[in-house]
Order: C-alpha cells, then structure tokens, then sequence
C-alpha cells in the first residue's frame, strides 16, 4: 500500500515539476501564399458527400433560427436548381426542385469536380452562409 501510495506522489510530483516541452514559432519563410491547399484536396470532389455536408452545417451552426421573414438558415434552405448546361470544366445539371443545400453543394461539387469543402468555404468567406442566422440568409445560394 505504501509503494503504491509512493508512486502515485512521485507520479504528481513529476507531473507538476516536469520541465514543459518548448515551443517553436513557425518559420515565416516556408509561408507560400500561393499555397493554400493542394490541386488534389481542391479537385477531390468525392470528399463529401450530400449527408456529411449537412451533418457539418448542423453541427457549425446548431443554434441558428430563422428570419423574421421566414428565411431559412443555410441547413434548412431549399432550392429550385434549373438545367445547367455544361460549361466551364461542369458536367451537365438537371433540375432539381426543392433540394437542401447540402444537397446542391454535394452536386454541384460532383459535376464540376471541385471539393464541397471548397464551396462550404467560399459560402462562408464571400456571404457569411454558414454562420448566418436570422434574416441574412435572404440570398440566393449561388456555387456556380
């Protein structure tokens, strides 16, 4: 009983008095603007799919109500996608109605071979879609 009561001290001790690893700065010389993230993280477009891009944009913004107006947050919009013709490095779309976001993020991601992460990011950096709530969903959800 008394080496174990031994131990367990000088375990404590050792936890409380044991020099702290040090840490390193990053290196601002091996910073690549122009390197962000990797051609083939970008084109994966299999990285995601429909379910998953959901499941995270519940789990980001989980307390996210509803406009005034009635305008959905960005898990619970809906849209009607049109024939897309293809273009520009996208597969042909065909229309959809009533489609979660989630689920034309996924798509689209898929058709035009680009990673639905990539768009997630982009609806977050260029209109604050992710993170809104309220009113501020009043846009249109463009990934094309």
């Amino acid at each position: 009983m008394k080496t174990t009561s031994f131990l367990s001290l000088l375990g404590l001790v050792f936890f409380f008095f044991a020099p702290a690893p040090t840490a390193s700065a990053a290196d601002a010389r091996d910073f690549d603007p122009g390197y962000i993230i990797s051609d083939a993280e970008f084109y994966d477009s299999d990285s995601m799919t429909a379910g998953q891009v959901q499941a995270f944009l519940e789990d980001i913004n989980p307390n996210c109500v509803p406009g005034p107006d009635g305008t959905p947050c960005l898990q619970d919009y809906l849209e009607n996608t049109a024939n897309t013709p293809a273009r520009s490095g996208c597969t042909t779309h065909a229309r959809r109605n009533g489609e979660l976001a989630s689920k034309v993020i996924a798509d689209v991601a898929r058709e035009c071979g680009i990673n639905p992460k990539v768009f997630v990011v982009l609806l977050q950096k260029e209109q604050g879609l992710v993170t809104a709530s309220g009113n501020l969903l009043n846009v249109k959800l463009r990934v094309w």
